[in-house]
């Protein structure tokens, strides 16, 4: 059988590590006989797509896509099927998961939910020996005018996950910029723990039975990572993508002796704050762990724990915050901004607290309801609106709610870098933008915007004062664009 991906190029603009679900099942279907393509398009822009469609002659098009870049494939998706009705289309990954009702739309034939390397597989031998496939597990089919609406079945244990082939890399010659990157994804493992209000995890491990935080060998891991180095043009930098890389020291130990011993190479990583101490910080040191990224998210100690159900207090994530920073890694902070019941005052107290653990980056994005996390269903029940339907698929590009504070919170993203790279602002900023707003505060915002533009707008301000904000820090990492 044949495969075709589609990848909607503006999706891909601004990252610098590859996606590995569509890398893995495509390594999968290969190594059971099945042919693979891949293909991308712009807005509105389709005649690549239909060209290759015409040249490879697919079976099926398949699609993995999250909230809001769904949109894009839509109209796409529809004008395939106008065009080449046998053609199955398959659409995978968070979007269809948690909103399994997409499969209604004109241009889908299934969806696929949870882990869909099996389900697909399952799918593709049905097909070539002309079976019926409406029952296959996590598999949704509209079929002959119905919706079989299947179950899911457990997650893959670790033995399955151990001898899931290494990804496909080919996949992403249509990405060629990507392939000349010297920064190369991995993943250790599947899943975290906790249960962040924001985040779907906490609902994805109810929906399958089975043992959903998993994790590879660290031999398996260290394998796969040779592999890469031997058949890739480039490998600088490795960038472990698993939600938390530092959950199991024991299975962390191993990695890191091995690590040193046979790869060598610097690396970023995924911790969770409360999970970091000296142990912790000395295995990722002997490895040569560079990065270590935590989700800060919100400054305000009360909304963290009672909104974000982040149970970590203001006190652990300075402390080992700084552990980090003393270890000499680049401490790199995700916050986010404009979640519910957030204010000014609260948006300047994540400003505070990067500020104490002096990091040196801080990722600001804003929230983003999806649907099937407990945060989306809070923000609908308590009449937080969406501006748009269409929710932004960048984070860092608008606001997706409507808010008392909204043109604030938009602001207050830019003046958050000066606050923490200068802590002298620091102040200036919080009076500017809380308490009763008066003609002074309007002036002061004014100034406090000129200041901001002026000292992120000069080459030589980097020879004077590193920058926390992103894309001043990525120009200076050679690792990011190599």
């Amino acid at each position: 059988m044949k495969v075709l991906f589609i990848f909607y190029e503006k999706a891909f603009v601004n990252i610098r590590e590859e996606p590995l679900a569509p890398l893995v099942l495509s390594a999968l279907l290969k190594d059971k006989g099945h042919q693979v393509n891949a293909e991308t398009f712009a807005e509105e822009q389709y005649n690549r797509v239909f060209q290759t469609i015409e040249g490879f002659c697919p079976d099926i098009i398949s699609v993995s896509t999250t909230f809001g870049v769904h949109y894009r494939y839509l109209p796409l998706l529809k004008e395939i099927k106008n065009k080449y009705p046998d053609l199955l289309v398959v659409v995978g990954g968070a979007a269809p998961t948690f909103n399994p009702e997409i499969v209604e739309l004109p241009g889908i034939d299934i969806i696929c939910r949870g882990e869909g390397e099996y389900p697909f597989l399952e799918l593709l031998d049905a097909l070539e020996k002309k079976k019926p496939y409406h029952e296959i597990k996590n598999l949704w089919v509209k079929k002959e005018g119905n919706i079989y609406k299947n179950g899911i079945r457990p997650f893959l244990t670790e033995e399955e996950l151990e001898a899931l082939p290494f990804p496909d890399r080919s996949l992403f010659d249509c990405f060629p910029y990507l392939k000349k990157m010297g920064i190369k994804s991995v993943m250790a493992g599947r899943g975290c723990p906790f249960n962040c209000t924001y985040c779907y995890n906490h609902e994805l491990k109810k929906m399958a039975p089975g043992k959903y935080v998993r994790f590879r060998s660290p031999q398996r891991v260290i394998e796969e990572i040779e592999y890469l180095i031997k058949t890739e043009e480039k490998v600088d930098y490795i960038a472990f993508q698993d939600d938390i890389f530092v959950l199991n020291k024991d299975w962390l130990k191993e990695f890191a002796h091995l690590y040193k011993a046979r790869i060598g190479l610097p690396y970023k990583c995924n911790v969770f704050i409360s999970c970091v101490d000296e142990e912790v910080c000395e295995y990722l040191k002997m490895s040569h762990c560079r990065e270590a990224i935590f989700g800060l998210e919100n400054g305000n100690e009360k909304l963290r724990k009672n909104i974000l159900n982040k149970k970590v207090s203001n006190k652990t994530i300075e402390k080992n915050g700084l552990l980090l920073r003393k270890y000499g890694f680049q401490v790199v902070t995700q916050n986010i901004i404009g979640i519910p019941k957030e204010t000014n005052a609260s948006v300047c107290d994540t400003m505070d607290l990067n500020k104490k653990i002096k990091v040196f980056l801080a990722n600001m994005y804003f929230f983003v309801p999806f649907r099937g996390t407990w945060l989306g269903k809070y923000a609908a029940q308590n009449g937080y609106r969406l501006k748009n339907p269409e929710l932004p698929f960048d984070f860092q590009d608008r606001t997706a709610l409507i808010y008392p504070y909204g043109e604030n919170f938009t602001e207050l993203r830019g003046l958050l870098y000066l606050g923490i790279d200068y802590p002298f602002f620091n102040k200036l900023i919080r009076f500017a933008y809380t308490g009763h707003y008066t003609t002074s505060k309007k002036i002061l915002r004014k100034l406090l915007w000129k200041v901001y533009g002026f000292l992120y707008s000069f080459p030589f301000i980097d020879k004077i004062k590193h920058s926390c904000r992103p894309d001043k820090v990525k120009k200076k990492l050679e690792f990011y664009n190599p």
